[in-house]
């Protein structure tokens, strides 16, 4: 029994004993085949190396030779532009040779008469200063010295001395800048003013609500015309450049819509003088308001 037992050892330690000098082997022959590996990995990396060199050099050559072909396309097709334009410029010569020939005039004797003087002139004198022309100086003639008045002996001069002939000048009355200067014909004028924005294409009822018009009243109530221009402006800025470009183009428009505005502006200012809110707020609620606030919005700075 017991040597059965033994002989039974005996025989795994024997299978493990062969196992394990088969595993041996096998790592041995891995690591030989890595030994092997490592040895041909100098030579395979300079064979990749020469490879990308030469790929690199091939690369160059042909990079160089663009280069090259193109400095040679260049270099013709400036040749060539040169050719062409001495060939223009002896075209052109030979055209204008060919003229001075047909008008019986050689080219080359070809010259301009100078411009006969003029009979009287008055004296310029130059004085040079700052730019690249010096400034002219007319001096009077001895005719333009007898017409000229004698000047005045003593005492500043004054609108009358310049605009009379040594007359007196008529009385003036003193304007009453309170009083707001309307023209004569201010409904039709204002008629006219509000037909010309509608052909525009411009709705003032439409483009200036009621809560519009009360906060421009309020406003010019308040002596603030720049803000009634701002409230218009920002509540109809393309209506505003229609309406600025139109009148601009236009004199006799243009002269009409100042003449419009200053004297509606006139008459709003002189209601916010005596404090007449609802005035100002009815003068403008209605269509020649509502126009008169577009084209001061659009010329107002102007009139």
């Amino acid at each position: 029994m017991v040597d059965h037992a033994g002989q039974n050892a005996i025989e795994k330690l024997e299978r493990t004993m062969d196992r394990m000098i088969k595993a041996l082997g096998e790592v041995d022959a891995s690591i030989t085949d890595l030994d092997e590996r490592a040895a041909r990995l100098p030579d395979e990396a300079r064979a990749r190396a020469e490879d990308v060199r030469a790929t690199v050099e091939e690369g160059l050559a042909a990079l160089a030779a663009a280069s090259r072909k193109a400095a040679e396309d260049t270099e013709a097709l400036d040749i060539g532009f040169q050719e062409r334009v001495r060939r223009n410029y002896d075209m052109l010569t030979e055209a204008v040779r060919l003229m001075g020939v047909v008008s019986g005039e050689p080219v080359s004797s070809r010259r301009r008469e100078p411009a006969p003087a003029p009979e009287s002139r008055p004296a310029v004198a130059e004085e040079r200063g700052f730019g690249l022309r010096g400034r002219l100086r007319l001096e009077p003639t001895e005719e333009a010295a007898r017409r000229a008045p004698p000047p005045a002996t003593s005492g500043p001069l004054d609108w009358s001395d310049l605009v009379s002939d040594g007359a007196p000048p008529p009385p003036v009355e003193p304007m009453d800048l309170d009083q707001p200067i309307m023209p004569a014909d201010a409904d039709a004028m204002a008629d006219r003013i509000t037909a010309a924005i509608r052909r525009m294409g411009v709705d003032p009822n439409a483009l200036l609500p009621r809560s519009r018009v009360e906060e421009a009243a309020e406003a010019f109530a308040g002596r603030d015309p720049d803000r009634a221009r701002q409230i218009v402006r920002r509540v109809a800025p393309a209506a505003v450049r229609s309406v600025s470009r139109r009148v601009m183009s236009d004199p006799e428009l243009k002269s009409d819509a100042e003449r419009y505005v200053r004297a509606y502006a006139q008459k709003l200012a002189g209601a916010a003088r005596s404090g007449d809110g609802p005035g100002v707020l009815s003068a403008l609620a209605t269509d020649p308001g509502r126009a008169f606030m577009l084209l001061d919005a659009a010329v107002g700075d102007l009139a």
